[in-house]
């Protein structure tokens, strides 16, 4: 469901596990910028333009900060696709 850097199915997971009597895991995989994710430009020769991570939700408040997380990636972060990084 859904894709790297984006929530856009979570709502619709939650809610189907819950009718299902399951508990759902709400989780984005981001893309995480090797140095600063506003920088744009290719990485050095044989450096990796970025790495997986997966992130997630334990409760409400990590689900918001995964929100937080996701629209960075797409309004700061995003060359290419849309990326974090460790800040």
């Amino acid at each position: 469901m859904g894709g790297t850097g984006n929530l856009h199915a979570a709502f619709a997971f939650q809610e189907r596990a819950r009718k299902a009597k399951l508990r759902p895991t709400v989780g984005m995989e981001a893309y995480v910028a090797p140095g600063d994710r506003r920088e744009r430009g290719r990485p050095r020769a044989g450096a990796k333009p970025y790495f997986h991570l997966i992130n997630l939700a334990e409760n409400e408040t990590g689900y918001r900060n995964l929100i937080k997380l996701s629209s960075l990636a797409y309004t700061e972060g995003f060359y290419s696709k849309p990326r974090v990084d460790r800040e």
